[in-house]
């Protein structure tokens, strides 16, 4: 990764939010205030996330001064690959099925068909709001083979959530039980992850500081953070978590749950399956 850029500068695209969540019947107030979606920042735009999926990815247009949205054709009813693009909410091709990004119930309908249950079951943990969770899909890592020919070539690893805890940004990694990479004879596919985001989380972590102190003013201004203790000055955990998902196995019972415990610590958190009641670290 070359450098680490969160957060929105361009405070005409922050006041055009705010006009449209004015009105009560615009896409952006029925997705601020929709409890089943996470509304990211990143770098000048915003990333709106159901379940894992991003719902549609919002930009500014500055020539023209209204809000740009970016949303995949299957999440608008069309089996076509590509995006469809919208101006303030409406979808500009007349292909659509569904005309208006307001029309949240019928897009969240559409992406369900698409959900992985890994994300599913991590999801459920990010919108805890008793969580200050402030951000989603957080890529660290950019590696590229040697002379890359196509898209495929560069490997993006983005680890799933981040945390506000106090005065620390708390990273997360989430897998489920059944996945292979925190299952091996030998080294965990999941421990050399670990590692590469620990190296970036220090190699970058002015870059993190600065990024994420624009990034909860941003969720201030636009009213997405609400009743959460902000402290003035926060540090980053070097040290992300990994939590698994779903977990039908007492630990001493699981070779591979051992082996997790042994290199991560207290750093690892499992989490129940439903209606399994067993001897675990749970937050």
């Amino acid at each position: 990764m070359s450098i680490f850029k969160r957060g929105i500068h361009n405070q005409q695209f922050l006041d055009a939010l705010n006009t449209l969540y004015s009105d009560k019947n615009s896409f952006w107030y029925k997705m601020l205030n929709d409890n089943e979606l996470l509304i990211a920042v990143r770098n000048e735009s915003l990333n709106v996330y159901y379940n894992g999926q991003s719902l549609c990815k919002l930009s500014f247009n500055q020539r023209k001064k209204y809000i740009k949205g970016e949303t995949h054709k299957k999440y608008l009813s069309i089996t076509n690959k590509g995006y469809f693009t919208s101006h303030n909410g409406v979808i500009l091709n007349k292909k659509s099925i569904i005309k208006n990004l307001a029309e949240i119930d019928s897009i969240k309908k559409n992406v369900k068909k698409h959900i992985g249950k890994e994300k599913f079951e991590s999801y459920k943990q990010i919108m805890n709001r008793d969580k200050c969770v402030i951000d989603v899909e957080i890529t660290l890592i950019k590696d590229k083979v040697p002379n890359p020919k196509k898209r495929s070539d560069y490997k993006i690893s983005s680890i799933d959530y981040l945390s506000l805890e106090k005065n620390k940004l708390v990273f997360y990694e989430a897998k489920h039980y059944t996945n292979s990479e925190i299952r091996s004879r030998t080294t965990p596919k999941v421990f050399n992850q670990i590692k590469r985001y620990e190296e970036e989380l220090v190699q970058h972590k002015n870059e993190i500081l600065d990024s994420y102190k624009l990034v909860l003013q941003n969720l201030i201004d636009l009213n997405i953070l609400k009743n959460q203790f902000i402290p003035s000055k926060f540090e980053v955990n070097f040290n992300p978590f990994l939590i698994v998902f779903d977990v039908d196995k007492n630990e001493k019972d699981d070779k591979h749950l051992q082996k997790l415990r042994t290199h991560l610590g207290e750093r690892l958190i499992l989490k129940l399956k439903k209606s399994i009641r067993l001897e675990t670290n749970l937050v």
